[in-house]
């Protein structure tokens, strides 16, 4: 059909020119839009592409294999970051999600705080791809509590701003992470390792925040937690320095929690200043507590005689106890009298009521730089801020 018929045609035809000017350009604003939201990008090494609908998203991170996948070894904790990116030519909404074909239920994932907006299944609004704000950075922290490597892949939905994102139904958003924590019990002296036939004899206490038993070697081990849940564990083995004294594990799936009320728990000595028979057994062998990050005061109301009596504690590491709702730290570090050092300089004291004895006896502390404290509430302060010897 050439072209002079064709006119011939459409002049014997019902269809006026401007009827068919206006198809015409219906027909140009169709594949004009249609271009400007299907945008491409070439694939690039070590990221991917997502399409939907009409447009991609691209996600990245040093961290993922080729396959956008992140692998986390048995008991560790992994921390790194994914750049989710724009690379339409309208703002579009993105979120973040992952997926796994093996069980996670020990496995505890979720993006730290991102200020401004969240990737979750709602979605971050990013800009057009030439914009400044076309991209999003997320922290992710994974922490595997299984005894197997953990394999996730990770994926981006992308919309339309005003369109809701629809997630894959074997995809789970990525949440905001919480951290696990294990409740410790109150102290009771004739329970778990406050017996006095053990912690007479225990040198060393090791924090962890992974439940984690040997296959030998073990002693004596008991449920110390708050809900007997199985949640905190404590158990004993030998300290292969001195056959003699044990060391006393204290494990949590997540960080050790102490009670409200953690009078007297590594310590020894009643609020009179005499020795009873039950509290002259403190833990006195101790020379060291190791791994005490993981060792969660927050929750603490009373830290009163928490490490007295300690007398051959040598190293304690307490710079990051969170004190802030603390109100009674009597006799906390009483005749700790082998300390040479504590560095206290952050602990928040606003609620702080009773310091009385606080340092006493522990005389062997060169400096003490407290200069931060606040102590406005303080009303019982017998020698609480000088270190003297009883």
């Amino acid at each position: 059909m050439n072209i002079k018929y064709l006119i011939h045609r459409i002049k014997k035809s019902k269809v006026t020119p401007l009827f068919l000017l206006g198809v015409i350009c219906i027909v140009v604003l169709f594949f004009y839009f249609s271009f400007a939201l299907f945008t491409t990008e070439s694939e690039r090494r070590g990221s991917l592409n997502i399409i939907a609908g009409n447009l991609f998203s691209l996600i990245e991170s040093d961290a993922f294999n080729e396959d956008n996948q992140v692998m986390i070894p048995a008991y560790e904790e992994f921390e790194f970051t994914i750049t989710l990116t724009n690379i339409n030519s309208i703002d579009a909404r993105v979120n973040l999600f992952f997926s796994s074909n093996q069980d996670l239920e020990k496995v505890n994932i979720g993006y730290l705080d991102t200020n401004d907006a969240s990737p979750d299944e709602y979605g971050i609004i990013l800009g057009a791809f030439s914009s400044s704000n076309n991209s999003k950075t997320i922290t992710v922290r994974i922490q595997n509590r299984s005894s197997q490597v953990v394999t996730l892949t990770f994926g981006s939905n992308v919309g339309l701003i005003n369109h809701p994102l629809e997630l894959p139904s074997d995809k789970e958003v990525v949440p905001e992470f919480v951290e696990q924590f294990g409740n410790l019990m109150v102290r009771n002296n004739d329970a778990a390792f406050w017996n006095a036939q053990v912690r007479e004899n225990v040198s060393t206490i090791r924090f962890n925040n992974r439940i984690s038993l040997p296959t030998s070697g073990v002693i004596n081990q008991w449920d110390v937690s708050k809900e007997q849940d199985g949640s905190v564990i404590a158990f004993i083995t030998v300290d292969s320095f001195n056959s003699a004294h044990y060391i006393l594990h204290i494990q949590a799936n997540g960080k050790i929690r102490v009670p409200s009320d953690s009078d007297s728990l590594f310590g020894g000595i009643d609020y009179t200043g005499v020795v009873s028979d039950e509290a002259a057994l403190s833990f006195f062998n101790v020379l060291t507590f190791q791994n005490m990050e993981y060792f969660d005061t927050s929750n603490a109301t009373s830290m009163a005689l928490m490490f007295s009596r300690a007398s051959l504690l040598t190293t304690l590491d307490v710079s990051h106890f969170d004190t802030s709702n603390v109100v009674n730290m009597h006799a906390m570090f009483h005749r700790t009298f082998s300390l040479t050092e504590l560095d206290v300089s952050g602990w928040d004291t606003k609620n702080v009521v009773d310091m009385a004895s606080l340092f006493a006896g522990a005389n062997n502390i060169s400096e003490l730089d407290l200069s931060n404290w606040n102590t406005s509430k303080v009303t019982i302060c017998t020698i609480c801020l000088r270190i003297y010897l009883m």
